[in-house]
């Protein structure tokens, strides 16, 4: 049975890991991929990687998406 997500954002480090997530999206959903960089540089730890969206909630920041 699918999953009802009509988005999902991924940015696990593997494909093994992103293909978990495909089960997890609604018929006619949309996997979307960011962990590649096209533009700028990759800096941090693993670490930082979780801690960041941590953060962004900690302080309620929403984001900004625009889709059309």
């Amino acid at each position: 049975m699918p999953g009802g997500a009509q988005a999902i954002l991924a940015t696990p480090p593997s494909s093994k890991a992103m293909s978990r997530l495909i089960d997890g999206l609604a018929p006619k959903g949309k996997l979307m991929v960011i962990g590649e960089a096209i533009q700028g540089y990759v800096s941090g730890t693993p670490t930082d990687s979780e801690d960041t969206p941590a953060f962004a909630e900690l302080i309620r920041c929403q984001p900004m998406t625009r889709f059309g």
